[in-house]
């Protein structure tokens, strides 16, 4: 008898594992069949109506086409999503978010602490048991950011502070008539910094060689991602991809390239796509070598005859430097249906006044009802001043958002 029950229970284990290890095998084939026949086609549909900004493609096509794009990445996630506790100095943040956005846990440390905090996940749950989750988690953390698929349309009630915004933003520029023109309406600041820049004896050209490839993604652009977001860079074979469709704006400094942008033409857009300085040469920022890099990719643009430019992505934020130097450029904020599958939406209740300072320094931009808008954290505990809330309500039509939307 004692034979039977040890062989029932073998039998089972052997089963159970047999089942658990199969699933998995599924759940991977599933998600990849999703991800190669599904999303990918989309994105590329995406890519070229999205980005093309002087496509007549309507505007509902490409609505329609980014919502069976996020519905085929709430697919990928099976319902679950992870919790995950960073604590800093000063503060706590809970995440709940899925397994398909890039960099989540290292912009969240970026973007909203000051220092590197500890990071613990806690668990995995089901989708639908955030709603009842939320009370528990905003009670052990001082803010808690869910970043959601966008078809999710959850608008938690009784929370105090509560806006949402999307993880990236992309800009475009559309060219004046003359070049010349463009830099006439810059601000002085930018003037003097491009007549600076130029007296340093910066030259560019356009490069399609495979070499060249090589040498930016290893030498400048990986280098340069680690340095400024100390993260992985893409794989070389995404690069590769977009350099076979387009090419690199290469700038040279006595000579030698330095720095490098790489992008491709889409329609009458140029899309730059990612950028690296020399990992030998970082000293060459005082310098104006991203300045540098900028203004001859746009110069080159306007001699292809092009009408817009845009830069890929940026944070949705303000007083990010990338961000506010796209807006001395003159590029507003557009829409971004390719690259978002998600918002983020940060939840509440009892905001340390350490906290509520930072993030007005840092000025998350929301999304609320189809605009986009500054956010500050009004009363006087938050440190937020009269004469600073009327500067972020001049800048904000210059960068394309609406009113600046206040919480307190």
């Amino acid at each position: 008898m004692t034979k039977k029950v040890i062989a029932l229970v073998g039998l089972t284990l052997a089963t159970i594992g047999f089942v658990f290890f199969f699933y998995k095998k599924i759940i991977k084939l599933v998600q990849a069949t999703v991800f190669n026949f599904w999303i990918e086609p989309i994105q590329k549909i995406l890519r070229l109506t999205s980005l093309d900004y002087g496509s007549s493609w309507p505007t509902g096509f490409n609505k329609v086409m980014a919502g069976l794009k996020d519905f085929g990445w709430l697919l990928m996630t099976m319902g679950k999503v992870n919790v995950t506790q960073f604590k800093g100095e000063d503060w706590s943040v809970t995440l709940i978010n899925d397994d398909f956005t890039f960099h989540t846990k290292s912009e969240i440390s970026q973007i909203l602490f000051p220092t590197p905090p500890q990071i613990k996940p806690l668990k995995r749950i089901s989708i639908w048991q955030i709603p009842s989750l939320l009370p528990q988690f905003l009670n052990d953390s001082d803010l808690v950011v869910c970043e959601l698929n966008r078809l999710i349309r959850w608008q938690p009630q009784g929370i105090k502070y509560l806006f949402r915004s999307p993880p990236w933003l992309r800009m475009k520029l559309t060219f004046p008539p003359q070049l010349s023109d463009l830099t006439a309406h810059m601000s002085r600041g930018r003037q003097r910094s491009l007549a600076k820049m130029e007296k340093q004896g910066f030259t560019y050209q356009f490069s399609h060689n495979p070499a060249d490839l090589e040498l930016f993604y290893y030498k400048m652009h990986v280098p340069y991602i680690d340095y400024r977001y100390q993260s992985k860079a893409e794989p070389f074979a995404t690069k590769q991809a977009m350099f076979q469709k387009g090419g690199l704006i290469m700038v040279k400094y006595q000579g030698e390239p330095v720095a490098a942008l790489l992008g491709h033409t889409i329609g009458n857009t140029f899309v730059g796509g990612s950028l690296g300085v020399h990992e030998e040469h970082f000293d060459l920022f005082d310098k104006g070598v991203v300045l540098a890099l900028y203004w001859y990719t746009l110069e080159w643009a306007y001699q292809q005859k092009l009408r817009h430019v845009e830069f890929g992505l940026t944070r949705a934020q303000l007083h990010d430097d990338v961000f506010w130097a796209r807006v001395l450029w003159g590029m507003q904020i557009q829409p971004n249906l390719l690259d978002d599958h998600a918002y983020r939406l940060f939840a509440a209740n009892h905001l340390p006044v350490a906290l509520g300072k930072f993030l007005n320094k840092t000025t998350f931009i929301a999304e609320v009802e189809g605009d986009y808008r500054c956010v500050v954290f009004g009363g006087e505990e938050f440190g937020l001043t009269a004469k600073e809330l009327a500067n972020i309500q001049k800048v904000s039509p210059r960068v394309g958002l609406k009113e600046v939307l206040v919480l307190s």
